[in-house]
């Protein structure tokens, strides 16, 4: 979930315009594209990978997956009587 002051980032409207474009085109639906915020997440995550592979700098955390076993409670439990 976004921060509140991320909610209206001004995008101009030549931006909008060809952005709205390229989604509705037949290249957007061959990689997957379908929205603006998957557009726009892309473009970030695709800018700070390659600021990090030319500064060494990282900005963005590596994403930690979970698995089902991570989430299993395998300890014993104890009732009370």
């Amino acid at each position: 979930m976004a921060r509140k002051d991320w909610i209206n980032v001004g995008v101009s409207a030549l931006l909008v315009d060809a952005i709205d474009s390229f989604l509705k085109s037949d290249d957007a639906r061959k990689v997957g594209m379908d929205s603006r915020q998957q557009f726009v997440n892309t473009i970030l995550l695709e800018f700070f990978s390659k600021y990090q592979k030319t500064t060494g700098i990282a900005h963005l955390r590596p994403l930690r997956t979970v698995s089902i076993l991570d989430l299993a409670d395998t300890g014993s439990k104890k009732t009370k009587k």
